[in-house]
């Protein structure tokens, strides 16, 4: 069993990359992008003929960015060589036609693409002026979008139609990091043998699905940007919900991109209308939250919740699905745990760990365990190559992102019949 797991060994035969980052001096950058792209480019993963430009609205040269990543990021000096630096100010449009320059000089036998590093409310204001500016062309350029895809599920559908009026679907990589963990990569795996989980997973033989997302820290500075999103919308809408649709999804025997888009789509269109959601669910918020920088005062954000939830249909209706996430839980802990029945005749439990170690444990019922340890590739690492190799099954399809959002707006527009729980560290959320 342990081979279902292995990451599979890649070859890139793509051209060359010219990546065009917007937000390159933002916290996701520094702390993520930057690290994996160095990463992959040392150790030969991403060619050494690929060239990278870092765009942020600051009015630097090339070589002061190079000191501020130095500073600020875990990056090596031989990756700096491929690095370049572009000042645009994507709030008043100032800076494409330089870029555009930039970008023809650079693009030359090599495959362009553009990432936006950004909040998602830039994003229709930027790809106009990059579609202005010639730099985004219909088949030509690859667009790589962070989390999250519009605010709602309404800005999500007009963001799409927008985006799908001038470019193709195979042009558009919608990230949800999570989607590139190994552990969560290592359940689609399965999906591919001739063991699915889905034949071991129904109302028959499955007590409850858990997932949790648990963080040992706060809202790390985020303040003003998170007290207008709260925990279900910053971790539920997206991780939480795609890690359940890769769990499980079925799976056609050939499968493309859009057949995991669109069975992963299937699972999400098939959750319970949160009817109970109130009854069911709790929301917390960590004590001296109301003190972060950037949070309104005696806000009702929730910086942690539990959300009872189920299907409406088919094999899994029934099977009690617990969604678990919070902030300033004590601890850094990320998994999901399938218990199955007694009479079952399955193990115990099995449980993918996501972090802090990605791993596969099954339990069996007279307390024997086995651990399949799998590959620690970073997340980013493993979405880089992705899109390196034009390999979009590990990003998340529009019918998907709009699922996600019908099922997340019902549960917000709830929230506030939900009473807020403080806690701490020696009063949890969530027991020990």
């Amino acid at each position: 069993m342990l081979y279902l797991f292995d990451m599979p060994k890649r070859k890139n035969k793509q051209k060359p990359p010219l990546i065009v980052l917007f937000g390159a001096t933002g916290d996701l950058s520094r702390k993520k992008i930057f690290p994996a792209l160095s990463s992959l480019y040392d150790k030969g993963e991403l060619p050494h003929n690929s060239r990278v430009i870092g765009i942020s609205r600051r009015p630097w040269n090339t070589h002061e960015f190079h000191d501020f990543l130095k500073l600020k990021s875990n990056v090596s000096s031989s990756f700096l060589h491929i690095l370049e630096y572009a000042g645009v100010d994507f709030e008043i449009g100032i800076g494409y036609d330089d870029l555009s320059k930039q970008v023809s000089l650079l693009a030359k036998n090599r495959e362009v693409i553009v990432y936006l590093s950004l909040a998602p409310h830039h994003f229709t204001q930027v790809v106009k002026s990059l579609r202005k500016s010639k730099i985004l062309r219909k088949g030509k350029v690859k667009l790589l979008l962070e989390k999250p895809f519009g605010v709602d599920e309404k800005s999500a559908c007009t963001l799409n139609r927008f985006l799908l009026s001038f470019l193709s679907h195979s042009q558009i990589y919608r990230i949800d990091h999570y989607l590139g963990k190994t552990s969560v990569q290592a359940m689609m795996r399965v999906h591919e043998s001739s063991t699915s989980l889905r034949q071991i997973i129904s109302n028959k033989t499955v007590e409850s699905v858990t997932i949790s997302l648990l963080e040992a820290k706060g809202i790390d500075g985020r303040g003003l940007s998170y007290d207008s999103v709260g925990a279900f919308r910053d971790v539920g809408q997206n991780h939480i919900l795609e890690i359940l649709a890769s769990l499980l999804a079925e799976y056609p025997h050939r499968v493309s991109a859009n057949s995991w888009h669109d069975a992963r789509a299937a699972v999400l269109e098939a959750l319970l209308p949160p009817s109970k959601t109130c009854e069911l669910a709790r929301r917390g918020q960590y004590e001296g939250y109301e003190h972060e920088k950037g949070v309104a005062h005696k806000s009702e954000t929730e910086t942690a919740f539990e959300v009872i939830t189920g299907f409406s249909r088919g094999e899994l209706l029934g099977i009690p699905v617990i969604f678990q996430a919070g902030k300033m839980m004590g601890e850094t802990r990320s998994l999901v745990r399938i218990i199955f029945k007694e009479s079952s005749g399955l193990p115990r439990e099995i449980e993918f760990s996501i972090q802090p170690k990605p791993r596969v444990i099954i339990r069996m019922k007279d307390g024997a365990e086995e651990v399949l340890e799998l590959s620690s590739q970073e997340a980013y690492e493993n979405i880089l190559i992705d899109v390196l190799r034009g390999e979009r099954r590990h990003f998340v399809g529009s019918r998907e992102i709009q699922a996600a959002w019908r099922y997340s707006d019902r549960v917000v527009s709830c929230w506030n019949k939900v009473p807020l729980e403080r806690y701490s560290q020696s009063h949890p959320f969530f027991p020990l």
